[in-house]
């Protein structure tokens, strides 16, 4: 698995979006302080992929990990396996009922991504990096702290962390689950064991019996049987010829029915008749009332046509009147509008002066208004400018007053200013040297509380140990007492099975009662309690052990450390003593305070400041009086220029002023104060006017004439179209009437006979019905007088009948039922039966299970078993870790088991063996990264390894460890791996590129340095 990108937001210290990019990675740091967030990182892949958090457990929520405050919390992973890209996206909202959580698997397929798991999105990740979640959390994110303390410690503490990161807590989970199975198992049994009890199983006579009274059953039933049939037979036969009778008695009632209804039947006979006859000549009348409509509407239409003839008439003489006089008052009129029109082309030539005169008018006013502010302009600039000469003047002098009061640094500040950068660095190596002695102090304060503690250890050891023999001993004494009380207990047994001049199986002797010596009276001791004992003061032993273990590995390091502080401060003053000696030299002097020095230098540097800042404000001020000076003569210049350019204007305003005010008074008199606009406009109007208004005229007499013409042919039309029509209506009166005639109806008989079609279905209906239902009653009427004869029943006999049957219906019943007793009980007691032997079955398989999970339990219990697994394991982890550790120290160190002790071998001093307890800070780091890096490869189980992360474990490093860890390091990127590493070591981090984690109050925020 290759980690490509990680995004993540509201995840733990994370509230902000931020974006983690892999891609240009592979060996990097993961710095920043406690509690930014650089585990959190880690923590969301395995959120993202598993949906649980290692520092958490399985059990943790997304509401735990979302951030304070925050509603919604979003991890996105991509990474690749074998080549293929995947990325895994999990969601949570919190919701007033219940939070929403969403997870979605996607991989890149065609230059696109695209769904490939919404519901078992963990089992689907399981196969697709072929690690479950612990091999992942085991494999991926190794505790590099976790495995120096392994190959420091003892056999007993390696053993203890061997068994938490290989996960060895899997054989004590299978122990305990294997136990609550047999547990579970016996109960199952003894259940078992008292159903089978309970079941009552019948004697073998009481089953001969009732099984012959089965037989016995089986033979009566048939004759039962029969009886009931012939009874039902003859009941049978009773009901219907009762039933025949009733039938035939309602047949006749219904043909009296029929017989009554028949004078209705003849009335709907004659309607039918009339109605037909009626139909016969409907096609006619329909003619004549189609003939007599349309003489009607054209009679209607003459009138109407005669009507509009008329109003057309009219409105065409009241067009041609007022076509008249429109042509009359035109002729009136055209002499007045060419005297306008002389008029109006006098006022457009005085119009046309008028215009120039106001366009040079305007112009010349604009000038005039132009120079009256330049020369305003000129007057203010003029005054400033001999306001600025003026303050330039009282500058000057305030200059040269101020440069009285201050003087030049000299020799002393040149002193100074050499050795100031020295002052920073001394004020660092002062507060540094007393940072460093207060380490040390904490240090050796921390050493001595450690010793203190590491000698209540060894006291605490030595107690446990005492009562641990102790116990063990009582232990002993009581299992050999059992042991004794057994042999008895064998001896009395055995002489039980033997008798007098049998051969002893024992002794190969002769047994003689009379010879025996009488066997002592010995009971066994309980010994659950004393090994209860002994394993709670073995367990608080070993936990003892433990505790020594690591605490002399926190002294040693605590004594480390403590030398490195030591050196430290040394150092630390020793560059001190040489930097004061570099500033007295140069100062040529000894007695110097730094903080004096550096208030004299800030001093000298203002006072020097303040001079040359004075004098060049002095140069600078002298200047400017000079150019003011220059300005203001300027200035005069264009002031009176001003003022000459603004008289000349004022005149020419003037005489334009004057010149317009001659044509307008001309153009006045012609136009009578009206403009040369407004009396053409009005001359095209009532041009424009006079048209329209006789076209309107000439179109509304020619629109006159022609409806007029219209009307005229309409009005012709209807007249003729009137005739025809009545001379159709009177040829149609005629043919109505011989039609009439002819079917013997008048018209008002003929239209009280008319009916629609569902009225004459209605009476052939009725009809029909009647003549078919009085047919078919006769019908039957006769087949029921045939079959009843002359046979009679009542309901006396036929209710013997029942009674018979009713008798006949209970001897079968009984019969049959004491019959079903016997087979039920038959079948329960057979069951009963099988159920036993099933129980047998049922025992027999279960107790081979309990003996079976009882004996996986126990041996999952012994130490043995764990002990050989671990063996095993750690020798494959060390053959593997050795060639990791070559390749890491080209081929220096090997690691050796010897004895329970971890040894390195140097090939570089001859194969020389040594503690590893031995190893520098460096050399540690490369040994505990190759047992974490085989442990890795070996729970990984083949699958892909393209990402590691590791927790460095230092808190500081040397110069020389770091160079050694960094050339480490330096090495893994060579096996085409993602390698993280998680610092606190800020030298390591500088060393690497960086993931940098900053903390901040609106939430950690992420920056890859790459340099």
């Amino acid at each position: 698995m290759r980690a490509l990108e990680l995004s993540l937001e509201g995840f733990t210290s994370f509230r902000s979006r931020e974006t983690l990019d892999f891609s240009e990675l592979d060996l990097f740091a993961i710095t920043g302080p406690t509690g930014a967030g650089k585990t959190s990182l880690l923590d969301a892949i395995t959120f993202a992929l598993y949906g649980h958090v290692a520092r958490f457990g399985k059990d943790a929520t997304a509401k735990e990990l979302v951030s304070l405050g925050s509603q919604n919390l979003k991890v996105s992973f991509r990474f690749s396996v074998r080549g293929v890209e995947y990325r895994v996206t999990r969601t949570w909202r919190d919701r007033p009922k219940t939070p929403e959580s969403k997870v979605l698997l996607e991989w890149f397929q065609n230059d696109t991504w695209e769904k490939l798991e919404t519901k078992n999105v963990t089992k689907r990740v399981e196969q697709v990096l072929a690690m479950d979640y612990d091999t992942f959390t085991r494999v991926i994110l190794l505790p590099q702290g976790k495995f120096d303390e392994f190959i420091k410690g003892n056999k007993v503490k390696r053993r203890e962390i061997l068994r938490d990161l290989a996960g060895f807590q899997i054989f004590e989970r299978m122990r305990q689950q294997a136990q609550g199975q047999a547990d579970g198992l016996k109960k199952e049994y003894q259940i078992l064991e008292r159903q089978l009890e309970e079941l009552e199983l019948p004697s073998a006579e009481i089953f001969a019996e009732k099984q012959q009274h089965l037989n016995t059953f089986e033979q009566q039933i048939p004759k039962f049987n029969q009886a009931v049939l012939k009874a039902q037979k003859a009941l049978d036969e009773e009901e219907t010829l009762l039933k025949q009778i009733e039938r035939l008695n309602e047949l006749r009632s219904q043909l009296e029915g029929l017989v009554a209804r028949s004078g209705k039947i003849e009335e709907y006979k004659l309607q039918l008749q009339q109605s037909q006859a009626a139909d016969q000549i409907k096609d006619t009348y329909a003619l004549v009332k189609a003939a007599r409509d349309r003489f009607k509407k054209a009679q209607a239409d003459v009138v109407s046509a005669q009507k509009t003839l008329t109003q057309a008439t009219q409105e065409l003489e009241q067009n041609k009147t007022k076509l008249n006089q429109v042509t009359e008052y035109q002729k009136q009129v055209e002499p007045q509008f060419k005297v306008r029109e002389e008029a109006l082309n006098s006022a457009r030539n005085y119009e046309e002066q008028r215009q120039q005169h106001q366009t040079e008018l305007t112009r010349n006013r604009q000038t005039l208004s132009q120079r009256q502010k330049n020369l305003a302009l000129a007057k203010q600039e003029l005054g400033d400018a001999e306001k600025k000469l003026e303050a330039a003047s009282h500058q000057v002098k305030e200059a040269e007053k101020e440069l009285t009061q201050y003087s030049p640094g000299g020799i002393r500040l040149e002193k100074l200013q050499e050795v100031s950068p020295r002052f920073g660095s001394y004020k660092l190596l002062q507060e540094q040297t007393e940072n460093f002695r207060q380490k040390l102090d904490k240090i050796i304060l921390e050493r001595q509380k450690l010793e203190k503690k590491y000698q209540e250890y060894l006291a605490k050891s030595e107690k446990a140990k005492a009562v641990f023999q102790e116990k063990q001993k009582l232990l002993q004494e009581a299992e050999a007492a059992n042991n004794l009380a057994l042999q008895s207990n064998h001896a009395a047994a055995l002489r039980q099975t033997l008798h007098d001049g049998d051969n002893c199986p024992v002794c190969n002797g002769t047994y003689i009662t009379a010879q025996l010596l009488s066997l002592p009276d010995i009971e066994q001791v309980d010994t659950t309690e004393l090994l209860s004992q002994k394993e709670g003061v073995e367990q608080e032993y070993t936990a003892t052990e433990k505790a020594i273990t690591k605490a002399e590995t926190n002294l040693e390091n605590s004594k480390q450390k403590e030398a490195e502080a030591q050196q430290e401060f040394a150092n630390s003053e020793e560059q001190l003593t040489n930097l004061k000696q570099e500033i007295s030299s140069v100062l040529e002097t000894e007695g110097w305070e730094i903080n004096a020095l550096n208030q004299e230098f800030k001093a000298l540097q203002e006072s020097d400041r303040l001079y040359h800042q004075t004098l060049t404000k002095q140069k600078d001020v002298a200047a400017r009086v000079r150019e003011t000076q220059q300005a203001l003569e300027a200035t005069r210049k264009t002031h009176t220029l001003a003022l000459e350019e603004c008289n000349q204007a004022q005149q020419d305003t003037q005489r334009w002023e004057q010149q317009l005010q001659e044509v307008e008074t001309k153009l006045h008199e012609i136009t009578g104060g009206k403009s040369y606009v407004e009396l053409q406009t009005e001359l095209e109007k009532d041009k424009q006017r006079l048209e329209k208004q006789l076209k309107q005229v000439t179109e509304g007499y020619q629109t006159a004439e022609k409806k007029a013409i219209r009307c005229e042919a309409e009005d012709k039309k209807a007249r003729d179209d009137a005739d025809a029509a009545r001379l159709q209506e009177q040829q149609m009166e005629s043919t109505w009437q011989v039609a009439l005639v002819s079917e013997g109806f008048t018209e008002d008989s003929f239209l009280a006979a008319r009916t629609d079609s569902k009225q004459q279905t209605f009476w052939k209906g009725e009809i029909s019905d009647y003549e078919t239902a009085r047919v078919e009653v006769e019908i039957r009427v006769e087949e029921a007088k045939l079959q009843v004869g002359d046979r009679t029943t009542n309901s006396s006999t036929i209710q013997s009948l029942r009674d018979a049957k009713v008798a006949a219906d209970g001897q079968l019943k009984l019969a049959q039922n004491q019959l079903a007793q016997l087979m039920a009980w038959i079948q329960y007691a057979q069951s009963k039966q099988k159920q036993a032997e099933k129980r047998q079955e049922e025992l027999s398989l279960l107790k081979t299970q309990v003996d079976t999970y009882t004996n996986l339990a126990r041996s999952l219990k012994t130490d043995e078993f764990q002990a050989f697994a671990l063996e095993h394991l750690e020798r494959e982890l060390v053959t593997r870790a050795t060639h990791v550790l070559q390749e890491l120290t080209d081929s220096r160190y090997a690691l050796r088991i010897q004895d329970g002790d971890y040894l390195v071998e140097d090939n570089w001093n001859g194969g020389e063996l040594r503690r590893v307890q031995t190893l520098s800070g460096g050399e540690t780091f490369a040994a505990s990264l190759s047992m974490a890096l085989a442990l890795s490869e070996k729970l990984s189980m083949g699958a892909e390894l393209g990402s590691l992360f590791l927790d460095e474990g230092f808190g500081t490093l040397d110069a020389d460890t770091l160079e050694t860890v960094y050339q480490i390091l330096q090495s893994l990127r060579q096996q085409d791996r993602l390698i993280g590493v998680i610092t606190h070591v800020k030298a390591l981090g500088e060393r690497l590129p960086q993931v940098k984690v900053y903390k901040r109050p609106e939430g950690s925020r992420i920056e890859v340095e790459i340099f």
